[in-house]
């Protein structure tokens, strides 16, 4: 076997070892992903503040702005793995908990391809952008020490194709299936609907529930980028809600409450089919990038996350119960509720700097401003999307074919605190959430 074809067995190699062992690890992991909407992806976009939207460097584009795709040359694999730590904190009446330790590993893998004389660029990757996870044990009102736990997130799988309309302006789209999870367990009072008003009292049902649900959507998005300058690139984005219509079951178990008279109903727990409508937000960016003449790079994202129309209720709809007796207080086997979030949009500024040091290493560093989108009258520690003011600093090193980068991000401590919350029961009122995170990825590119 000669040179040639060593080096294309070796290339075959790496790339289905790398799908391979991503596949594996994705399915294992993805159910993990944190921290609502991650603000970057792989090391060379975190370490430079989550800006992506102008660049033309990595196969994240797919996800950030397919119309890089036109000016990615040859064939690449990007991957990475990057490790989130979020401490997590609540003080209420009864409690000072901080949240159990937890790490959690968010894999991405992409590759591309394109042909400079053609104009055309496309590629695949699998993603792991948003999601939330936080697991207490709080004292309740009514049940005692109880475990407090949500879990959701989503994965998209993403092929994108970008075109050099001219030799200023490139377009791109990609497109996907999606997958999402929710998991919550917890005492919960039920918000609206029958269980929320019980004769003779009419005060709201209180229940511990076990709740699993999952569903696959659809997902795309659409990108431009225009050449102002041979420094100067402006980029645009648009990313699609992703809807999922999430079905799974529902435990209720109202033993040791306030409702339980096992004269009255000696079978304390229901089982039910749930379904839900679960959204994650659109988004609408505008990113520039400019590379000042034989020095650094700087690149500005701003980005409006559309939260007001993705989080606004999670409606519930319960059915096929199999308890006669909630079957009774219900009018059926079917029952509703929504639990009520109504978050607010927000903006995302990210301002990024990158440097040179030599011929093969490079110096990342940039800021993220969030603004808020969590109502303190919804805030629960269940859902941990308060983080503000983050920091980044990256570095990577060419080596032949291959480019290793490492980068950190650290979100400064944001702390809000509950007067009196609009969920009912009072669970959440008179509280306090603080949270901060630690965000370590890890990747390489290869080019062949």
């Amino acid at each position: 076997m000669g040179h040639k074809g060593l080096h294309s067995v070796m290339k075959n190699l790496v790339l289905t070892s790398a799908v391979t062992l991503f596949v594996l690890f994705s399915f294992v992991t993805m159910s993990f992903a944190n921290g609502v909407l991650l603000d970057g992806k792989g090391p060379i976009i975190l370490g430079r503040g989550g800006t992506n939207i102008a660049h033309r460097d990595n196969g994240m584009s797919i996800l950030d702005n397919p119309a890089a795709l036109a000016s990615l040359k040859g064939k690449r694999i990007d991957a990475s793995v990057d490790t989130l730590i979020l401490p997590m904190n609540y003080r209420d009446t009864l409690d000072d908990q901080r949240a159990e330790d937890e790490y959690f590993l968010l894999p991405t893998l992409a590759y591309t391809q394109s042909k400079e004389e053609s104009g055309l660029g496309m590629g695949i990757g699998v993603y792991n952008p948003a999601g939330f996870s936080a697991e207490y044990r709080l004292n309740n009102l009514f049940y005692g020490n109880q475990k407090y736990f949500s879990n959701a997130s989503l994965t998209k799988i993403l092929v994108g194709a970008g075109w050099k309309v001219n030799e200023r302006l490139s377009i791109g789209a990609g497109i996907g299936p999606t997958y999402g999870i929710t998991e919550l367990e917890l005492p919960y009072t039920f918000q609206t609907g029958p269980l929320s008003a019980l004769p003779p009292t009419f005060i709201p049902l209180r229940a511990l529930i076990n709740l699993e649900a999952d569903d696959w959507g659809f997902g795309w998005n659409l990108g431009a980028q225009w050449e102002i300058s041979s420094s100067t690139t402006l980029g645009f984005t648009f990313i699609a809600q992703d809807k999922l219509k999430m079905q799974g079951d529902v435990d209720v178990d109202i033993s040791g409450g306030p409702f339980f008279d096992p004269n009255v109903n000696p079978d304390p727990t229901a089982h039910y089919k749930v379904n839900f409508d679960f959204k994650w937000p659109q988004i609408l960016g505008v990113g520039v990038k400019h590379k000042i003449e034989s020095g650094p790079v700087f690149s500005l994202d701003v980005l409006l996350i559309d939260w007001s129309s993705a989080f606004d209720a999670l409606n519930l709809k319960l059915s096929e119960g199999d308890n006669l007796g909630f079957n009774f207080l219900t009018g059926g086997s079917s029952t509703t509720d929504s639990f009520p979030m109504h978050w607010n949009d927000s903006y995302s500024f990210r301002l990024g700097f990158e440097h040179s040091l030599n011929e093969k290493d490079m110096l990342r560093f940039g800021y993220i401003y969030n603004t808020n989108p969590v109502p303190a009258a919804t805030l629960t520690p269940l859902i941990p999307g308060i983080l503000q003011n983050e920091a980044t600093l990256g570095f990577s090193r060419n080596w032949e074919d291959w480019t290793f980068g490492v980068s950190y991000m650290y979100a400064f401590q944001s702390k809000r605190t509950v007067t009196n919350s609009d969920i009912l029961g009072g669970d959440f009122d008179q509280s306090t959430v603080q949270v901060s995170a630690h965000f370590l990825s890890l990747g390489f590119q290869y080019k062949f």
